[in-house]
């Protein structure tokens, strides 16, 4: 299966080690290999300084690539989230918590809070309306520079971080 295209261009703007740091790091933050490890640990790892991580840290591209592997990472857990929700729902014990199921329901996308309006007809006519043209202004000056962020070139790399990937390739 080909590569989502927004992702080769997030891949495009890092070098090899960054891309492994990335998902070294999403692997690492949810704490699924064992005991989440400190930034210095895993830049121990990875063969770089622990403020060459923070660099990176700082990044949009770097940043966009971990919530990447991060979301791949969540998806596995789909199945086991509805099996475990689907057990609670057949125990008979009903004192049993269901929150961080619902949590990760909504965070998912599959369960919304409902929130019910009614309107009585009767409208406030002293009410002036509302001028949207700020916040779309806004809206659209943050998508030009998501825009941006994603066809950054590979140049940001700095000279510190191409020696750091030729200490770690040997």
């Amino acid at each position: 299966m080909a590569k989502p295209q927004y992702l080769v261009k997030l891949e495009a703007q890092l070098s090899p080690i960054q891309r492994k740091a990335a998902y070294m790091l999403a692997v690492n933050d949810l704490g699924i290999d064992g005991p989440r490890k400190t930034q210095i640990q895993m830049a121990g790892e990875i063969g770089v300084s622990d403020s060459t991580i923070r660099r990176w840290n700082q990044n949009p591209a770097f940043i966009k690539l971990m919530e990447y592997h991060t979301d791949i990472i969540m998806n596995r857990y789909h199945a086991r989230v509805m099996g475990k929700l689907i057990n609670l729902i057949e125990q008979t014990d009903a004192t049993k918590s269901v929150k961080p199921l619902e949590l990760y329901m909504k965070l998912r996308g599959l369960l919304a809070d409902r929130h019910e309006h009614h309107w009585t007809g009767e409208m406030d006519k002293s009410a002036e309306p509302k001028d949207w043209s700020k916040e779309l202004d806004a809206a659209e000056k943050a998508l030009r520079d998501l825009d941006d962020v994603i066809d950054i070139e590979a140049e940001d790399v700095t000279e510190d971080e191409k020696e750091e990937e030729k200490k770690s390739n040997g």
